[in-house]
C-alpha cells in the first residue's frame, strides 16, 4: 500500500503485483483530487475548477494497463459556470486513450449526460440534455438559450467540430431566456476562428436561419434572417446576443427581416432590414411597414416606409445616446390619428399632409411641423384649404401660422397656448 500527496492530489492505493520486470496484478485506489488537476492529466480541453473524489481499481495483464474508477463533485465549475452534483466514471485503458462520463445534476432540472473519448489524440464527445452555458462562456459568447442541446463533438489537433440539436417542444420564453429548436453545426480551428451554421431554428418568436463567422477577439460577420410573428422580442433576442442594447425607437410587428452583423469584435456594425404586416414604430401602428435601420458606434440611422388606411408616408430618423432627431414625411392622413401620436393635442379631423420633426434631448422634447389639407374640421367648424406650422415645446403650443378658408373669408391665425403658465394668445386676420 502507498499513500501520495500533491499540492492538488492525494491518492491511497492497497493491493499486490506480480514480477517486479513485468509486473501484474491490480490495486485498489482511493483519491481527492483538484478537477483542474485530473484535467491536466487526461489532456481534456476547457477551464475545470472544484474537487472530486473517487475510487477505483488499477490492473495491469498481458502488458496492458487499464484503470476503472468512478467519482463524484459537489462543486464542480465548467468555463466559470456551476455544474452542480455530478457524479460518472472514468476508464483508463493505455496512453492517450481514456474514456469519462459524466451525469450532471443542475438546478435547470433534468440529469445531462456527457461522454468523452480518447484515444491517439483524438477526442471525442456526446451529451444528452445538456446546457450550452460553459461552452459559450469558454468562448466568452453570450447565449440567453434555455433549452438543453443533444450532439457529438470531435477535437483534433486542428479543430473542435461539434454538431448540435435542440429538440425542445414547448416554446417558451422565460427571463431573457429563450427555446430553441433546430439543428446546426459549430467549428473552431483551435485557435481565434470560429463558424457556425443553424440554417432552420424555432423558437418562441419565429423561424430563424443563423449563419456566422469570427476572429474572436478581431472580426465578426453573422446573418440571422427569418420570418418572425414578434420581431419586438426578435431585436430584443439580438440585443442580448450581442451584450448591447439598441437605442433605437421601437419596431414591432410580424413578417420577414434579416439582421447583418459584421466588421470589428469589439464596435461591430449591424443593418436591419425589415418588411412586416402588420407593423409598428415608435408611436406607430400601421397594416404594412418595411425598412432598415443601420447601427455604428452606438449611432443608428433609419428609415420605415409605412402604409395604412389612415395615413400613409415615410419615417427618417437618428438616434444616438439620449438623443433622437425624427422627419416625418406624411403623404396623406387622419389628422386625429396623426396629431396624438405626436403629441399633439388639438381639435382637427379630416385628410391632411405635411412634414414633421421629432427632437429629443434627454427628457425634452420639440415637435415642429407643417401641415395642409384641402377640408378639415375644427369642432364643428369647416375649414378649407388649411394650411399651418406647429410647434411643440417643453409645454408650449403654439401655431406660428394658421391659415384657412371660412364663410367665404379667408383667415390667417396666430396662435399659443403655454399649459404650464396657462397662458393662451391669439392673432388673427380677416379678408
Amino acid at each position: 500500500k502507498f499513500v501520495l500527496s500533491g499540492r492538488d492530489i492525494i491518492v491511497k492505493a492497497r493491493g499486490g503485483l506480480n514480477n517486479i520486470n513485468n509486473p501484474e496484478g491490480s490495486v485498489r485506489l482511493s483519491f481527492k483530487a483538484g478537477i483542474s488537476t485530473l484535467a491536466d492529466i487526461l489532456n481534456i480541453p476547457f477551464r475545470w475548477q472544484g474537487r472530486v473524489e473517487g475510487e477505483g481499481n488499477l490492473i495491469r495483464a498481458q502488458k496492458k494497463l487499464t484503470c476503472f474508477t468512478s467519482f463524484k463533485s459537489d462543486n464542480l465549475v465548467l468555463n466559470e459556470v456551476a455544474m452542480g452534483r455530478t457524479t460518472g466514471r472514468v476508464e483508463y485503458h493505455k496512453l492517450q486513450a481514456f474514456t469519462v462520463a459524466m451525469d450532471i445534476q443542475r438546478k435547470m432540472g433534468g440529469k445531462e449526460e456527457v461522454r468523452i473519448f480518447s484515444e491517439d489524440g483524438i477526442i471525442r464527445g456526446e451529451w444528452k440534455n445538456f446546457h450550452l452555458d460553459p461552452v459559450m462562456s469558454y468562448f466568452h459568447l453570450p447565449w440567453p438559450i434555455h433549452s438543453p442541446a443533444w450532439g457529438k463533438l470531435i477535437f483534433d489537433r486542428r479543430q473542435l467540430s461539434v454538431d448540435l440539436e435542440f429538440k425542445e417542444e414547448a416554446l417558451l420564453a422565460t427571463d431573457e431566456r429563450f427555446p430553441l429548436r433546430g439543428s446546426g453545426r459549430l467549428t473552431w480551428d483551435r485557435r481565434k476562428n470560429l463558424s457556425f451554421s443553424f440554417p432552420s431554428l424555432e423558437t418562441s418568436f419565429g423561424k430563424m436561419d443563423v449563419q456566422g463567422k469570427m476572429s474572436i477577439g478581431e472580426n465578426l460577420d453573422i446573418l440571422i434572417s427569418g420570418d418572425y410573428q414578434d420581431v419586438r422580442t426578435a431585436r430584443e433576442f439580438t440585443s442580448l446576443v450581442m451584450a448591447r442594447k439598441f437605442n433605437f425607437p421601437e419596431i414591432r410587428g410580424q413578417g420577414h427581416a434579416e439582421a447583418h452583423i459584421g466588421g470589428a469584435y469589439s464596435a461591430p456594425r449591424v443593418r436591419l432590414d425589415f418588411a412586416l404586416s402588420p407593423a409598428g414604430f415608435a408611436e406607430f401602428d400601421v397594416a404594412a411597414g418595411k425598412g432598415f435601420v443601420e447601427v455604428v458606434k452606438g449611432r443608428a440611422l433609419g428609415q420605415v416606409t409605412f402604409d395604412d388606411p389612415s395615413y400613409k408616408g415615410e419615417i427618417v430618423f437618428l438616434s444616438a445616446e439620449k438623443a433622437l432627431d425624427v422627419d416625418i414625411n406624411l403623404a396623406t392622413g387622419a389628422a386625429e390619428k396623426i396629431l396624438p401620436r405626436l403629441r399633439l393635442v388639438f381639435p382637427l379631423r379630416g385628410s391632411a399632409s405635411g412634414h414633421f420633426r421629432v427632437t429629443q434631448r434627454g427628457e425634452l422634447l420639440r415637435v415642429e411641423g407643417t401641415f395642409s389639407g384641402p377640408r378639415l374640421k375644427f369642432g364643428f367648424a369647416e375649414l378649407g384649404k388649411v394650411r399651418g406650422k406647429v410647434i411643440w415645446d417643453e409645454g408650449v403650443l403654439s401655431f406660428p401660422e394658421l391659415a384657412f378658408d371660412l364663410y367665404g373669408g379667408r383667415i390667417k391665425n396666430g396662435f399659443t397656448l403655454d399649459v404650464p403658465d396657462r397662458y393662451l394668445e391669439i392673432n388673427t386676420t380677416v379678408e
